[in-house]
């Protein structure tokens, strides 16, 4: 009997400001897609298995598919060793595809195997429901999400206690869905009750622990308590270079991350540096062909961006989109942050012809991956209704503008920050053109 363990790291991405996208390397803890895949009697498991470490998911998923009718056969619907597994395992290869779709699909039916014997109260199922909630999450269907996280939080508290790593991952992954719409107190409350559970079965020196201070710094980073979100990024920062030493990923994150406070603070020359070294570090353990490397060097346009020097931020801008559209694909959502970026860079020194094509080129791929109710298709809505607005086609921008708002107002709420923005942009629009009435 075979079995693979793996984690999923996720990258959370933030939008702070109305037209640039920062990459954050987020250490969420969703735990998702954590898969447990036992090996088949005719090895067609293990040719799944190779195909998915390859990352060749949609060969992967088609030898999943073989095996589903043979499962089935031999085990029936109601097995949860085999049959339910590899319904989960094809969702996993729909995930990494981004066919968010499908992946909620697969692993409904997974969860339904589960109901049918009324075996609810058990760790995979839990598990299961976790990562459920991740991808409603990533949908932007975050009702469906918080159900479903509560639902497995409410399992493993049952099953294992609140004193057990799984229960503390499942508060943390309320507190990132609750930080993500707004409900900052909900939030805050989740990352401190997962953080005093690491601290207290794991202790301090612990990678958990130290991701527990990392999201602690977002969420303070977010309402704007810059000095706690120092605190807890630096906490993470030097637990993370004890654990891991400063050439790791790991390392360069928090190094990343730090670097986001500080240039969101107006500390430009501490972000640059923390940037910098964020970069190298990647540079030299992961090589210039990899996501998070592209990742630093967008973050570090971003920087010049903000302090005017848009020849290195195109520079960097470009090679950020260019690794990715070599590693990942066009239709991946980091190429289309990359070209959102770059649209913003020429939006600002007046290029609007190079920043209308990769805005819609970024809207495009969005709601392709999400449709379109989603906060990141609203996003690029509200981007390029700037341009729009910039260049005086002001019936283009007021359309979307008000598709942005309409998004932001039924995902997010009105009381969210994008909601108001939607707003801002749109009264701006109304003042501009001499629509009193509207304003």
């Amino acid at each position: 009997m075979k079995r693979i363990s793996y984690y999923f790291l996720l990258f959370i991405v933030v939008f702070l400001q109305e037209n640039c996208n920062i990459e954050k390397d987020k250490n969420i803890d969703d735990k998702a897609f954590e898969n447990f895949n036992l090996a088949k009697d005719k090895n067609i498991d293990d040719k799944a298995l190779e195909y998915f470490n390859a990352g060749k998911y949609e060969e992967a998923i088609l030898e999943y598919k073989k095996q589903l009718p043979l499962i089935e056969k031999k085990y029936g619907k109601n097995d949860t060793t085999h049959y339910s597994k590899t319904l989960y395992d094809t969702g996993i290869c729909f995930y990494y595809l981004q066919n968010y779709k499908k992946a909620i699909e697969y692993l409904t039916e997974c969860n339904k195997v589960y109901k049918s014997i009324n075996a609810l109260q058990n760790e995979f199922y839990a598990k299961s429901c976790n990562d459920l909630g991740l991808l409603y999450k990533k949908s932007g269907s975050y009702e469906k999400a918080e159900k479903f996280y509560i639902e497995s939080k409410n399992i493993y508290e049952k099953i294992l206690g609140k004193e057990d790593p799984n229960y503390a991952i499942s508060c943390n992954n309320l507190g990132t869905l609750y930080s993500i719409i707004g409900n900052y107190e909900k939030a805050e409350k989740f990352y401190i009750e997962s953080k005093n559970i690491r601290e207290k079965i794991l202790g301090k020196e612990h990678l958990s622990y130290a991701s527990s201070c990392n999201n602690l710094g977002y969420l303070y980073q977010d309402i704007g308590n810059y000095e706690k979100a120092e605190k807890f990024y630096i906490e993470s920062k030097n637990i993370r270079e004890k654990i891991l030493g400063k050439e790791h990923p790991s390392y360069a994150r928090s190094c990343n991350n730090l670097g986001l406070l500080y240039r969101k603070i107006g500390n430009y020359e501490k972000a640059e540096e923390l940037y910098i070294e964020s970069k190298n570090t990647l540079e030299k353990i992961l090589g210039k062909e990899h996501l998070s490397y592209a990742r630093s060097c967008n973050n570090l346009g971003l920087l010049y961006q903000k302090i005017g020097n848009y020849e290195k931020a195109e520079k960097l801008y470009i090679e950020s989109k260019n690794i990715k559209e070599k590693i990942i694909g066009k239709e991946h959502l980091s190429y289309a942050i990359s070209c959102n970026n770059l649209g913003g860079l020429y939006l600002n020194i007046g290029n609007y012809e190079k920043a209308e094509k990769l805005y819609l080129e970024s809207k495009n791929i969005r709601e392709k991956i999400f449709g379109k109710e989603h906060p990141d298709y609203a996003t690029s809505c509200n981007n390029l209704g700037l341009l729009y607005d910039n260049i005086g086609n002001y019936e283009k921008a007021e359309k979307l503008f008000i598709e942005a708002k309409n998004i932001n107002e039924k995902i997010l709420g009105k009381e969210h920050p994008d909601y108001a923005t939607s707003c801002n942009n749109l009264g701006n629009l109304y003042y501009k053109i001499g629509n009193y009435e509207k304003l």
